[in-house]
């Protein structure tokens, strides 16, 4: 039961992590059109 438990948490903290990085990813990409390429490092 615990383990069962555990894989899905895992599961939605591994969803939860992907959604984070890509939304993050969008944001420097975005971040990068607005800055200078040399201020982002």
């Amino acid at each position: 039961m615990l383990l069962i438990l555990g894989r899905n948490a895992q599961q939605e903290v591994g969803k939860m992590l992907l959604h984070r990085s890509q939304s993050f990813r969008e944001y420097k990409s975005f971040d990068s059109h607005l800055l200078p390429p040399e201020s982002l490092s």
